[in-house]
């Protein structure tokens, strides 16, 4: 289960995904809460509200993967090309080749990269890079608020790496080799654009809704429009008026009639203030919207020069413009290319059949961002919470990991072998006893006091020889019985014998074994318990104690892992 959580201004949004009956992912769950009274994101309340309701949505969830988002605002991204280099070499060629372009203290800034794989350029091969930056306080308050809710974050990525999770999933329906991604807000717009489902290219524009409000304001009051001032960034993207226009203030009528426009065209055109047409407000909106289409264009243009004439197959438009029909008409027009609208509960989306996605394709789009998150893959997403120096300190463990299993598998094959010829000598001496035994039967001597003293002499140094060579191969022998009462659900780690005697009790011997349980949970204490009565069938073998068990993990498999000992008898 991967649990997608997207912090909104006034609500968050949860979207659970899991795997479907034919191993695909499905979207499983959703839900919308708005925050309490006087409850924000910031306030000391928030942590009580997020736990009660992380709680709630993923109870029937057993260890859910938990992803969220930080603004992109201060995430600086870098398309790069580097020379082709051996591995190790990788993390180092990256570093200073966005070192050389974007200044960053590692200090106050994460730094991570993804490989996107290789090209040719000019006859060069070179390997494909989006490296980044993030600013550290933002990661670390996001990750220590999950954290002290009792939720730990499993990573913290940006809007256009989730984007890019809709895209290479397959999620939409659709596949494109270049698609454009236009999300146009309240005081910024942002592009994005993706090759092969790859994120290439990432610009925030200071255009966006204000703008055309402010271009409505100034036909309103008669005024000669004029440029916009510059606006900065905020987070994707925010929940749009109320939709009961009418009760915003008078002053605000701009904004009324704007929102009206893309959402309730009937109010404008039935307002008792300003009656204007469809048609009025766009053509007043149109020179702001054209500036913004300008910027697009000039976008697109440079992609298309930086990746050989490439040029981008699909837009997909989002933010609550999408629902203006004239407005999208008139994008796609002008960039003359087909727009879409980012839809992750449409009828492509593979959704679970006891869900029912919400009615408004403008209510399905406000899930976007948490829907993107749900979509992440700890090795495909970018993850601010485990950077490139983390998987290679991971892969590092892997391989003295792995180096540690070869060597105990060499060290257990050395020990079979010993074993087994250890048994062929037993074996062999058996056959001798037996024919020397049949040797002493073919002789018929007369018995008297003096030959049974002799005979009972010799059988005394028989069986002390005898009970030498037993002392001597016991400890073969107890292994012997170990390993054949041993299942198949039980793997022993260690085997030690004690075989010297203890000063309080000199007959005493003691075995002392180490090993795991494989199986359910719930069966572990049934099987190690069959496993001892096994071993208590033994006549070599008693007095049996646990000395330990503990839950482990081994081969990413759930087990239960004891110590045992015991007397050899």
């Amino acid at each position: 289960m991967t649990v997608g959580i997207s912090l909104g201004v006034n609500e968050l949004r949860l979207v659970k995904v899991g795997q479907g009956p034919d191993k695909n992912r499905v979207l499983l769950n959703y839900e919308t809460i708005s925050y309490p009274a006087q409850v924000s994101p910031k306030s000391p309340q928030f942590l009580l509200f997020l736990k009660r309701t992380l709680t709630q949505f993923c109870r029937e969830s057993k260890a859910p993967e938990i992803w969220s988002a930080i603004s992109s605002a201060k995430v600086e991204m870098r398309y790069l090309r580097i020379p082709k280099v051996p591995r190790k070499q990788i993390a180092n060629t990256v570093y200073w080749t966005f070192k050389r372009d974007v200044s960053f203290d590692e200090k106050g800034d994460i730094f991570d990269f993804s490989l996107l794989g290789d090209v040719i350029e000019e006859g060069v091969q070179k390997t494909e890079v989006m490296a980044y930056t993030a600013p550290r306080d933002e990661v670390n308050r996001l990750r220590d608020l999950f954290a002290k809710s009792g939720f730990p974050l499993t990573g913290i990525t940006i809007v256009p790496f989730l984007l890019q999770n809709l895209l290479r999933s397959r999620w939409l329906g659709t596949e494109v080799k270049s698609a454009c991604s236009l999300y146009i807000g309240t005081d910024w717009s942002r592009i994005d654009i993706f090759s092969n489902g790859n994120l290439v290219l990432s610009r925030g524009i200071k255009a966006g809704m204000q703008s055309m409000i402010e271009s409505l304001r100034q036909h309103i009051a008669g005024e000669e429009p004029t440029h916009q001032r510059g606006e900065k960034e905020e987070p994707f993207p925010a929940e749009p008026p109320a939709a009961d226009l009418a009760a915003l203030p008078e002053a605000d009528e701009a904004r009324r009639i704007f929102f009206g426009f893309i959402q309730h065209p009937q109010y404008v055109e039935n307002s008792p203030v300003h009656k204007f047409t469809e048609t009025d407000i766009f053509n007043m909106i149109l020179p702001a919207l054209e500036r913004l289409i300008r910027q697009v264009e000039r976008t697109l243009e440079h992609y298309a020069l930086k990746f050989e004439n490439i040029r981008v197959e699909r837009v997909y438009l989002s933010g609550p413009v999408n629902t203006q029909q004239l407005m999208v008409d008139h994008i796609a027009e002008q960039l003359g290319t087909k727009i879409d609208i980012f839809d992750p509960m449409g009828e492509a989306s593979p959704l679970s059949d006891n869900i029912t996605p919400p009615e408004s394709r403008y209510k399905r789009e406000a899930f976007l961002p948490a829907v993107g998150l749900a979509l992440s893959d700890g090795d495909q997403t970018p993850n601010f919470l485990r950077t490139y120096r983390d998987k290679q300190k991971a892969s590092k463990n892997r391989q003295i990991n792995s180096l540690l299993f070869a060597a105990l598998l060499l060290v257990m094959v050395a020990c079979g072998a010993v074993y087994f010829w250890q048994s062929e000598q037993i074996d062999e001496k058996e056959m001798k006893v037996f024919a020397l035994q049949r040797e002493l039967d073919s002789f018929a001597p007369r018995v008297d006091r003096d030959l049974i003293a002799l005979l009972l002499q010799k059988v005394k140094k028989g069986q002390d020889s005898m009970k030498g060579v037993g002392h001597r191969y016991k400890p073969v022998a107890v292994i012997n019985e170990i390993s054949r009462l041993t299942p198949a659900h039980v793997r022993l780690l260690s085997l030690s014998l004690d075989m010297d005697p203890t000063a309080g009790d000199p007959s005493r011997r003691l075995v002392r074994i180490e090993g795991v349980v494989f199986g359910e949970r719930l069966t572990y204490e049934s099987l190690l318990a069959e496993f001892l009565v096994k071993l208590q069938t033994s006549p070599l073998l008693n007095k049996f104690s646990i000395q330990q068990r503990t839950f482990a993990f081994v081969e990413e498999k759930e087990v239960l892992r004891f110590t045992a000992q015991m007397e050899i008898g």
